[in-house]
């Protein structure tokens, strides 16, 4: 039986608008139209001498009306050729793509809004959140005795000298800024729980007094070892002290950068211990005698470090979330940039 010319082409196109078109384009489908045929030719008996269906078009027309169809429709693609749970947390969180939580740009630590909301996902898909957990994920945890970075069970803290007449005289930087520093440091030790090595000197002479008030708060309950020597390292209680942490990474604080944090880092150095320099927590009697001071320790080896730089080596993962707390509080009470946005965050 002959079929009219272009009856299965309107019959087709109907269909294929119906279950493959749409709805927000159906008023606007515009299907290609069939080339003419030679008179006479029987669509009907061709598709059954192929092996096909008589009531339907060759297969070939109508995958060339559904690709006309689909070039007319906007493509959706996954990102990167991600496809369900994995394109679901791009969307979601970012995680694999630019939109990752921002990082600070002066601390290098991931923002807080975007740990927040990596945090919440479980709550909302939890078959999303088995996907997080297994796509975050990093490398096994180091070994945090053996680990080359700092980290609570290989460091130290030593502080020395962070007494009136030692503060009273810096003129590198910003006492305040040094205070604000000094004491940040102290408490990031107290948080992480590293052994603390807290030295004085003249005290029990009556040349000097004990350390400033904002210090003795945060390290009342640690002993003080008070010397007569310039050079802590010099003094057989503060040795003694140091070798009894067990630890080999010794993260040092003093005043003054030209004599009471130099001299005991060289000799720590010499010692074969690891010496870390909070550098905007320590200060000398003028910025010439600072740096030259800092210059000397790293020429022997020593390592430079900043207040902000210690936080993130000891926290070092957002999932240690029983730090996280003390993490976030010790930027916002140290200031600075990253301090305003967590108390922002936090509030």
């Amino acid at each position: 039986m002959s079929v009219p010319d272009g009856g299965l082409d309107e019959q087709n196109a109907a269909g294929l608008r119906r279950i493959a078109t749409p709805g927000r384009f159906r008023s606007r489908a515009t299907l290609p139209r069939r080339r003419p045929e030679p008179v006479g030719t029987n669509r009907s008996s061709e598709a059954l001498r192929s092996g096909g269906d008589p009531d339907r078009a060759p297969r070939g027309r109508l995958e060339r009306i559904a690709g006309a169809e689909a070039r007319r429709r906007p493509a959706h693609r996954p990102p990167d050729g991600l496809t369900g749970l994995a394109a679901c947390a791009r969307r979601t969180t970012g995680v694999g793509s630019s939109r990752q939580p921002e990082m600070n740009r002066r601390s290098d630590c991931p923002d807080a809004a975007g740990m927040r909301q990596a945090s919440t996902i479980g709550t909302r898909c939890p078959l999303l959140a088995l996907f997080l957990e297994a796509t975050m994920a990093s490398e096994p945890i180091r070994d945090p005795a053996s680990d080359h970075l700092l980290t609570p069970l290989n460091a130290a803290f030593v502080i020395i000298d962070y007494q009136p007449v030692q503060v009273n005289s810096i003129a590198s930087m910003d006492r305040q800024l040094l205070l604000d520093n000094i004491v940040g440091a102290a408490k990031a030790a107290v948080a992480y729980k590293l052994p603390i090595v807290h030295s004085t000197v003249n005290v029990k002479t009556g040349l000097n007094k004990p350390p400033v008030p904002q210090l003795r708060a945060v390290l009342g309950d640690y002993p003080t070892y008070d010397r007569t020597s310039i050079n802590s390292w010099e003094d057989v209680e503060f040795r003694q002290a140091v070798e009894a942490t067990g630890r080999k990474k010794l993260i040092m604080t003093a005043l003054w950068t030209e004599a009471c944090l130099t001299f005991p880092a060289l000799d720590a150095l010499k010692a074969g211990y690891e010496v870390y320099v909070v550098v905007d927590a320590v200060g000398g009697t003028s910025v010439a005698a600072h740096e030259a001071a800092l210059r000397r320790i790293e020429q022997a080896g020593g390592k430079m470090i900043s207040v902000a730089q210690l936080f993130c080596e000891l926290q070092r993962d957002w999932a240690r979330s029983e730090t996280v707390p003390a993490f976030m509080n010790l930027f916002i009470e140290t200031g600075g940039t990253a301090g305003i946005q967590f108390a922002y965050e936090k509030n």
